[in-house]
């Protein structure tokens, strides 16, 4: 019955999402027949030649009919026949180089037109806000915009990663490669804060995530980054925000665009293990420096067996890494758009596909997947319809599927890359068979038998989400004054099928001595596969209401004048014992122009929650916008403005901004919690009976934290638009943080901290800059630029405990920095080690690692601990890049990197002999890397004593040498090849013969080189975690349009 109720909601899901699908191609075909149907009227046929201003014939000009899909290109001697559906339509004609012009027929059926050479003109492009619109060049706020298709041919999955290296002030980190979590943690001008640090995402102006947006349908994406840009968000904007435009309809014939990828992804970076012989020659040599005197474990037998390998299976050699993993693996990614319209309505529409296969090697012996799989299908529809001259209707509906696969019944790969990482090349064999998985009583994890014989796992994610926005002029009270509403529907569902088992594993126990059959041994049941499904708290809706007043007005040619005021209530559930949770508030800007030249600009949120105390619940968040365009000044205008200083704008900004990200649930609010049946002991009898008590630690006056944010800035254009500039210099002073009080006794009856408190404080600063230039000459076009970053953060106040020494204070450095011992090498001999200071922290030797006392008292303990690194949050991070392009030909290069950063090593991503593999002692038994035989300390090779990297070997896992220290750092500056794309564009006289407007092939490159000093793995990987590697990609894709 279960699982009949399991099907038939998973199918209804299905069937929604089918219904959204016919519902958006109804009406999208609905614009599109009209377009067809008109064409089928009795036509008119024009006539026509195009020339040059020196009256030459021009070839291959396209001749468009504005309302309907028919198109022509000049012949050699620049005519044209086409056919038109009647005297009210337009012809526009495109030539590469050359003005478009377009030209109504009317009673014309000869036409004769000159084409003039395009004049590059800088393009003031419109930049969105949040809640509303500026054109670039009166931009008074830190607002970076990155257009989609600088990222729409970038192969991953994520969009969060394919931004890296293009914003000043951005910084993406990508920890994983594992398809569909391989998303990127993104940073607005660093972390200002110890309870939160993401900023926020939007789609179109609502709270959504653009990750996994299609980068097809993407026009735009912004980020915010100061106060003038971030006080309108009220509670959501002191970390800063993203926000994504997606594509709308164009007045003109449908264009349909088809666009295809196929990606070949592989390890940016590989850990290398040794090999059975040399892994028992280094189990030998930890064993005896464990055990001096005693004979070694692995005698010579078992090394020539190793090295023969001649005895599978009493002495195997399994190159884990090879046998588990594949070398590259393969992903596809498809999309299909149309996009077009009227001067009554207009349409974009997108559908797409991604698949991305996992690096697991797979045996084919079940029906189902067990490899890693992330499949994603979306479809988006954006409709504009005016229906009336003064009021506009946008309709928007999105639906995307998400369907990841994983072996076993977690959907983590880091169990199983432990399990990978540890097992030495001598543990057992692959298997005995297909259906024998190798093991011992000790080790009954194989990633063989996992990756085969433990079922499979999989997570669907459903998301629906649907807006609606009238927007109604009212010229006819005042000019430029509109109301408009907005109604938002999301809907998400997440659904984990556990379809795991249990594997027995077979450990070989020599040969019958009769039969000459192999013996085994069992351990483990092989288990019925488990039918589970977990929804939990899975189904989250999202319902936002929005309206507001708009005014845009210029008076007397100087006087621009906007304003915009707008109320939103946002809702969210989930299905959860958490009631609802609520923002809602008033949210405006006003800002004025005088003749282009002096800007200014006022906005604030006001905004509240229902988890904040009644009293305050509302906060209220101004900032205040000032600009100066010197460019436009008369004195330069009319001297060097034209060809020297093109564009010259200073601004800056300075309010206040929130958030109540990190803020407990009704953390103002006493709780009570059940506690116990023996809680309390009443009756003659002495009955114990349970009752309630206490929960948890409450504050009455809880609050949001508040960032006050400075930033001043330039943009520069030179040389007639060649050379682009930019600079911002910012200042942060964030406050309130929700701190624990380390200073509260003991004796006050919380323990050791207490209640959370506004207490906190913060301080960040830096600048960021960009420069780029670009010229052309003839056919051939290059440019050349960068942006780079300086982030500064500084804890002012935390509470922390008393520290007898100020090395140790937190206080003065940033947040996540890095603490410990500071080490000093190792010890040279056993001389060395008696004349240092002594340890207590386990026994030490000689070879270990030697930690320095920096309090003198002559014994190594957690006073000498102090900051040992920078934080794995860069403090630098830049990028920069180069392009050309040359007729068809156009290639570009994307360089990211990080500097002042340190990368700590911990546990399997540094240690030798370190086991998660097994059931017992999680040392001795481990695996053993290449870097461990090169750089290790030999107790019995003196040549090693003074060069080696890496402490003398054990097998013990001793204390001292895991102590949190900088020998176990790395500077974690790197630079990569992020991107880099070559493609090309067919000449339009080939694809036009077969009713194609635009033909282009390309190949994209993503992290293709990565230089660094890191030991043994790759840079942005997870300190300390096993995670699936991150990838380096090579993509090959088509792109088509209609």
């Amino acid at each position: 019955m279960m699982k009949n109720c399991i099907k038939f909601h998973l199918l209804s899901k299905q069937t929604v999402f089918f219904k959204l699908l016919c519902f958006v191609v109804f009406c999208n075909c609905s614009f599109y027949a009209s377009d067809v149907f008109a064409q089928k009227k009795k036509q008119i046929v024009v006539r026509g030649k195009v020339v040059d201003p020196k009256g030459e014939a021009l070839q291959d000009v396209l001749v468009d009919v504005k309302e309907t899909l028919g198109f022509v290109l000049t012949d050699k001697e620049g005519r044209f026949t086409i056919a038109v559906p009647d005297e009210e339509s337009s012809l526009i004609f495109t030539l590469d180089e050359y003005e478009k012009a377009t030209v109504q027929v009317g009673k014309k059926r000869d036409l004769s037109l000159t084409l003039f050479k395009a004049v590059e003109k800088y393009e003031d492009r419109t930049i969105n806000l949040m809640y509303g619109t500026q054109k670039e060049s009166r931009l008074v706020t830190a607002v970076e915009t990155v257009r989609g298709e600088q990222i729409e041919n970038v192969p991953v999955m994520f969009q969060n990663a394919a931004i890296a290296g293009l914003m000043m002030g951005v910084q993406s980190i990508q920890t994983t490669g594992l398809p569909g979590a391989d998303n990127a943690s993104l940073y607005v001008r660093g972390q200002r804060s110890w309870r939160s640090s993401s900023p926020v995402a939007y789609v179109d102006g609502h709270l959504r995530s653009f990750s996994l947006l299609d980068p097809h349908e993407i026009e735009s994406i912004s980020v915010y980054k100061d106060a003038g840009s971030l006080s309108i968000l009220g509670l959501r904007g002191a970390n800063g925000a993203f926000m994504a435009t997606t594509r709308r309809g164009k007045e003109g014939k449908p264009v349909i665009r088809f666009n295809a990828q196929l990606s070949l992804s592989k390890p940016t970076q590989r850990p290398e293990y040794l090999d059975a012989y040399h892994y028992a020659k280094l189990y030998n040599e930890a064993f005896l420096n464990d055990n001096p005197g005693e004979e070694p474990v692995y005698k010579q037998g078992d090394l020539d067996l190793y090295l023969s390998g001649e005895s599978p299976y009493t002495h195997p050699n399994v190159n884990w890494i090879d046998e588990i993993l594949k070398k590259q693996t393969i992903a596809q990614r498809y999309n299909l758009s149309i996009q077009g319209g009227s001067s009554k309505a207009k349409y974009f529409v997108n559908f797409s596909y991604q698949n991305n296969d996992g690096l697991y090697k797979t045996a084919g012996l079940n029906s189902y997947n067990t490899n890693a799989n992330f499949q994603m299908y979306s479809i988006r529809s954006n409709v504009d319809v005016s229906l009336t001259k003064d009021l506009l209707l946008s309709v928007d509906l999105f639906g995307r599927q998400q369907l990841r696969n994983n072996p076993g019944s977690s959907m983590s790969a880091e169990g199983l890359f432990k399990t990978l990482y540890s097992l030495p090349a001598n543990i057992f064999p692959l298997n005995y068979g297909p259906d024998k998985v190798a093991g011992t009583n000790a080790y009954r994890k194989n990633p063989y038998g996992i990756l085969n014989h433990s079922g499979y796992s999989k997570y669907i994610h459903s998301t629906m989400e649907a807006s609606m926005k009238a927007n109604q002029k009212l010229d006819f009270i005042t000019k430029g004054l509109s109301i408009y509403a907005s109604l938002a529907f999301d809907a998400r569902f997440d659904n984990t099928i556990d379809r795991s088992k249990s594997y027995m594993v077979y450990e070989y126990t020599g040969k019958n001595t009769t039969t000459g059959e192999d013996l085994f041994t069992t351990w483990g049941e092989p288990g019925k596969q488990v039918n589970k499904n977990s929804f939990g708290d899975s189904k989250v809706r999202i319902f936002d209401v929005e309206a507001g007043v708009d005014y845009t007005r210029v008076f007397g040619e100087k006087h621009d004048v906007a304003a915009v005021l707008t109320f939103n209530r946002n809702q969210q559930t989930t299905d959860t014992q958490q009631m609802a949770n609520y923002h809602q508030g008033l949210f405006g800007r006003a800002s004025y122009a005088f003749d282009s030249r002096y800007l200014a600009e006022f906005s604030f949120g006001y905004q509240g929650t229902e988890q904040l105390p009644p009293e305050k619940r509302y906060g209220f968040f101004p900032a205040v916008s000032l600009g100066w365009v010197l460019s436009n000044e008369p004195f330069i205008k009319n001297t060097i403005g034209n060809s020297l200083l093109s564009f010259v704008k200073f601004y800056g900004s300075y309010g206040l901004t929130g958030t109540d990200d990190g803020l407990p649930y009704f953390y103002y609010l006493p709780t009570l919690k059940k506690t116990g049946s023996d809680r309390y002991h009443f009756g003659m009898s002495g009955s114990n009976v349970g009752g309630w008590g206490e929960g948890s630690v409450f504050n009455p006056n809880v609050t949001w934290e508040e960032s006050l944010k400075l930033n001043l800035g330039t943009d520069i254009r030179l040389w007639k638009e060649r050379i682009s500039l930019g600079f911002n210099y910012f200042k942060e002073k964030t406050s309130q943080i929700l701190t624990t009080r380390y200073t509260v006794s003991t004796l006050s009856g919380y323990g050791f901290g207490g209640p959370l408190e506004n207490i906190g404080k913060s301080e960040n600063k830096g600048y960021e800059a960009r420069i780029a230039f670009a010229d052309k000459q003839g056919d051939f076009y290059w440019t050349i630029g960068g942006n780079v970053s300086f982030i500064d953060n500084t804890i002012i106040f935390n509470d922390e405990q008393p520290y007898p020494y100020d090395y140790q204070k937190r206080v003065g450095n940033s947040i996540n920095d890095l603490y410990g011992y500071v080490s000093d090498g190792l010890y040279i001999d056993e001389q060395d080690r008696l004349n240092s200071p002594k340890t207590d922290s386990g026994a030490a030797y000689a070879g270990d690692i030697k930690y320095r006392d920096l309090n003198g008292d002559g014994v190594i303990t957690e006073q000498d601990q102090r900051k040992i690194g920078d934080s794995n949050l860069a403090e630098w991070s830049y990028g920069f890049f180069v392009g050309a392009a040359y007729k068809g030909l156009d290639v570009k290069a994307l360089f990211t990197g990080v500097a002042d950063r340190d990368y700590t090593y911990a546990d399997l991503n540094i240690m030798a002999f370190k086991n998660e593999a097994g059931n017992g002692n999680e040392w001795g038994g481990g695996s053993v890397q290449k870097y461990h035989w090169d750089n290790r300390y030999n107790p019995q090779d003196p040549s090693t004593w003074h060069t080696a990297r890496y402490p003398r070997l054990s097998l013990l896992g001793g204390t001292h040498n895991r102590l949190d220290s900088d020998f176990w750092q790395d500077n974690g500056d790197f630079l990569r090849l992020k991107t880099l794309e070559i493609g090309y564009t067919l000449p339009q006289r080939w694809t036009r013969k077969i009713k194609i407007s635009k033909a282009r092939v390309f190949y994209t490159g993503y992290n293709l080189f990565t230089w660094h000093n890191m030991r043994i793995v790759d840079p942005e990987s997870q300190p300390g975690v096993c995670n699936y590697p991150v990838q380096k990609v090579s993509s090959f894709g088509l792109s088509l349009q209609f």
